[in-house]
């Protein structure tokens, strides 16, 4: 996955060559342009796989281990039992890889100098940033969405003799098309997070420290702040069917989710558009 960030300095496209005279690149240039990088990157399709496997296989072994266990719960366990959300618990992984991949579309080009060439071609950097956001989130909306399915599908397949959930289930649909929004709202995220930083390293951890390391430490304040923080939202609000006291509701954790994303590339694009290169 990090080889995205060693990418050759002709990674970019020939479309996006310093234009000649008098022409303009629109947004659906950039948006052809950002895709055919994103896709052309041997990394990007690796990351996929393991995105794919280690978010639903494991989602789908917690779900087959707990159903073997259902004669063992008690009855407080049986009365918070969610089927759901035990399918999606794999998004514990999928909110790293995708967001990540998300991240090292402009580290990369930082680290390989291509950002010149993407800069000279399109000048506007906000439209630059904006084309990004644009692949990034619905790459990651759709991939998450796919697999959410299929870890909601597979999961309650092998449950056992415990109760399941159906996507008849308004909360359980409610839940799946949730987890895969606000795993694409976690992609915007650490996209911005990469424009701020520039460098992968840092960038990468900056992302996973805010998004694994602020709930612990939230954790030990109160009020219960950590319910606030990404994860935290992805894992207890959203893809939950049973209400869980004192966390956020799916709306609101989701709502709040949008305006990390929308901070981070708001930040992200002033500073892009105020650097020098």
């Amino acid at each position: 996955m990090t080889s995205l960030s060693k990418a050759p300095l002709n990674m970019a496209p020939l479309n996006m060559a310093p234009p000649a005279r008098g022409r303009h690149y629109g947004m659906a240039d950039l948006i052809r342009s950002e895709w055919s990088k994103l896709v052309s990157v041997r990394s990007v399709r690796r990351t996929f796989a393991a995105f794919v496997l280690l978010t639903a296989a494991f989602g789908v072994l917690v779900c087959a281990v707990a159903g073997t266990r259902w004669s063992h719960y008690t009855a407080s366990t049986r009365a918070t039992w969610d089927p759901s959300n035990l399918s999606m618990i794999g998004f514990a992984f999928g909110d790293l890889l995708l967001p990540i991949t998300a991240l090292l579309m402009i580290t990369g080009e930082y680290s390989s100098g291509s950002i010149r060439a993407t800069l000279c071609a399109s000048p506007k950097r906000w439209s630059v940033l904006a084309a990004k956001a644009m692949v990034a989130g619905g790459m990651a909306l759709v991939a998450a969405e796919v697999v959410a399915f299929l870890a909601f599908l597979a999961g309650q397949a092998v449950l056992g003799p415990p109760p399941h959930a159906t996507l008849a289930d308004p909360t359980a649909l409610r839940a799946v098309l949730m987890t895969g929004a606000v795993v694409a709202l976690m992609a915007l995220f650490a996209l911005g997070i990469g424009t701020i930083v520039r460098h992968s390293a840092g960038a990468v951890a900056a992302y996973v420290g805010l998004t694994l390391a602020v709930p612990a430490l939230l954790s030990a304040l109160p009020g219960h702040a950590e319910r606030f923080a990404p994860e935290t939202i992805l894992s207890s609000s959203v893809s939950t069917v049973v209400p869980q006291p004192h966390l956020l509701t799916p709306w609101v954790g989701m709502a709040m989710m949008a305006l990390y994303a929308g901070i981070s590339l708001v930040v992200g694009g002033v500073v892009l558009a105020r650097r020098d290169h």
